[in-house]
């Protein structure tokens, strides 16, 4: 299956990809958030004060979005048919 894939970015730090109706957000280099099919979710992992930021302004507020592993959030992006090893790196 083909997704369309957009990327944009955010504000500093922060970017968006779009990939079909699924969403992900970026913290600098790392996929920390989104939206897919069943709702927001959010990584379980805390990486800095300022990633934290990044996910709250994205999601919306602190209490938003289901918490999910790392691992999980780059399978979200796997089952699109979009991730390799070499982009996550």
């Amino acid at each position: 299956m083909t997704h369309e894939l957009k990327l944009k970015s955010i504000a500093s730090n922060m970017t968006e990809l779009c990939i079909g109706s699924t969403s992900i957000l970026f913290s600098y280099d790392t996929p920390v958030a989104g939206w897919d099919d069943k709702g927001a979710f959010r990584t379980l992992k805390h990486y800095s004060a300022t990633t934290t930021k990044h996910i709250n302004k994205y999601l919306g507020g602190k209490d938003i979005g289901r918490e999910i592993s790392p691992v999980a959030i780059l399978n979200i992006i796997n089952r699109k048919g979009v991730y390799t090893p070499e982009v996550m790196s």
